[in-house]
């Protein structure tokens, strides 16, 4: 017996295609976001050179504290720099649907959240809250990172 087709199942994307684009374009869109990350990092380490500094909430609730040193920021810095350029690699070879670039936006969401807990964990500089946009990043991070490793992402297209 042959199976009845319709001339629109051929044209009918597949699921790892649309899973795969998903997570290429998400990979993009953090690479954008991290990019700009990349250049406040720079900007900071630059601004470390200074002596320390306090300066108070303008609500008066508390302060920051900013020691100086430039050696603080480098952690922070080469982690939005290997976040960058992870995200940006992964997007670019999944959208080019090869395999390895799933791999790549993962390690580049692991490079996400060591960025974002990393103050939490490491006392080398004062952090003093977390925000409504960490759990956005964070977020966003999984999300990227769980469409990559869907089975169907990996299946061809």
């Amino acid at each position: 017996m042959n199976a009845v087709t319709s001339p629109r199942d051929e044209v009918r994307t597949q699921p790892g295609a649309l899973t795969g684009r998903s997570a290429g374009v998400l990979a993009l869109l953090g690479t954008a976001y991290w990019a700009l990350a990349t250049l406040r990092g720079v900007r900071s380490v630059v601004h470390r050179s200074d002596p320390d500094r306090i300066v108070d909430h303008a609500d008066g609730k508390g302060f920051d504290y900013y020691p100086s040193g430039i050696w603080i920021g480098w952690t922070a810095l080469t982690e939005v720099i290997l976040a960058t350029v992870l995200l940006l690699a992964g997007g670019i070879l999944l959208l080019m649907r090869k395999q390895v670039g799933r791999w790549v936006i993962v390690a580049g969401c692991v490079a996400v959240l060591a960025n974002v807990f990393h103050p939490l964990i490491v006392s080398d500089y004062w952090y003093s809250s977390f925000t409504k946009w960490d759990w956005i990043t964070i977020s966003f991070a999984v999300v990227t990172a769980g469409l990559a490793l869907l089975s169907s992402t990996k299946q061809p297209s």
